[in-house]
């Protein structure tokens, strides 16, 4: 079983509550990061045990 259909239904829950956001989805480093006044912010991922969120930040803020 591959970490997309593993966490399918996860990532699609994340997916759909990150873009009631005022988000621009991307693709950075392989998967889907989203920006906000073309800063990165938040991106999600599904890896072999277990699926992550991350938020980044600017050290400029």
């Amino acid at each position: 079983m591959d970490k997309q259909s593993k966490w399918g239904e996860e990532l699609l829950i994340l997916r759909s509550t990150i873009e009631e956001f005022p988000l621009e989805e991307t693709t950075k480093w392989g998967g889907p990061v989203f920006t906000y006044q073309q800063k990165n912010v938040i991106s999600f991922a599904g890896f072999k045990d277990h699926f992550a969120l991350w938020f980044l930040t600017d050290r400029t803020w």
